[in-house]
């Protein structure tokens, strides 16, 4: 219990923080769709609110968790790199559709595999199941290579809406990604079910890998593809969504859209090798 109360607190402040940043911008400038900050305009409020977790000050996975203010007003934050972020008015968030397609599965037996429940596990087992190769080409046969999370930076211009941002040396983090010997699929994991995400969690990923494919690194014969995976945990099954989205405009990051999904019922039973 007082470890919720602490989480409880410590959102709460964060909410508090980013209000206070939001609307002492908004009181100077009341049109703007763009209101541009930095990570010490947050390091300067933060003592005053007490929030001492400057990594987590920005970040927020859900459309919910957001500070009503700019709820109201129908503002996110962008992460614009180099400590540089704004506040823009559009579209910053996706709800995850109703699932497509139900199938049951059944794991093979792993000591490690009961070992933890972090991402990375939910990375494995998706691998080491045959999970992803049924999701990517409804064939557990494909010889699939695993490459593990990995940070990296990139540079973009983009839209949100009619929003032209820049993004410098914007830090990114791949939780895993997927090679066939012509696809290339990568893969955000969430262990919490939530009921809609962060677009800027695939889009970066999608933009760092579209100008390997641009300038030629990645052959032209390559699919990429970019999958969001969520997890939740049942009394005799634990349930595995997988989602595949697209951007239909590569420069505009409100442009995401579904390609398919689907949930597999894992049964807790394991078989035996």
């Amino acid at each position: 219990m007082v470890t919720n109360t602490s989480e409880s607190i410590d959102e709460s402040k964060k909410r508090q923080l980013i209000s206070e940043i939001f609307e002492g911008l908004r009181k100077i400038d009341t049109n703007s769709d763009v209101l541009l900050f930095n990570n010490e305009m947050v390091k300067a409020v933060s003592t005053k609110v007490r929030f001492r977790n400057l990594f987590d000050a920005t970040k927020f996975n859900t459309y919910e968790s957001l500070p009503e203010c700019l709820k109201s007003e129908k503002f996110v934050i962008v992460h614009l790199g180099r400590g540089n972020h704004a506040f823009v008015k559009g579209e910053g968030f996706h709800s995850f559709e109703p699932i497509q397609h139900t199938k049951s599965w059944k794991l093979s037996n792993s000591i490690v595999s009961k070992l933890g429940d972090s991402e990375a596990d939910t990375v494995s087992t998706i691998y080491n199941e045959k999970i992803i190769h049924d999701f990517l080409f409804d064939d557990i046969k494909t010889n699939l290579k695993i490459h593990n999370s990995r940070r990296s930076s990139t540079n973009y211009d983009f839209w949100i809406g009619k929003n032209q941002l820049h993004a410098d040396h914007l830090q990114i983090e791949m939780d895993a990604l997927f090679e066939s010997k012509d696809t290339i699929a990568t893969v955000e994991v969430k262990n919490v079910k939530h009921t809609n995400f962060e677009i800027r969690q695939l889009y970066s990923t999608f933009r760092y890998l579209d100008r390997f494919y641009r300038d030629g690194v990645i052959p032209s014969n390559f699919n990429i593809r970019h999958l969001f995976a969520v997890v939740s945990k049942g009394v005799r099954e634990d349930f595995y969504r997988i989602y595949e989205y697209t951007f239909t405009n590569w420069k505009h990051m409100d442009s995401i859209n579904l390609v398919k999904n689907a949930q597999y019922n894992v049964s807790k039973e394991r078989s035996l090798f």
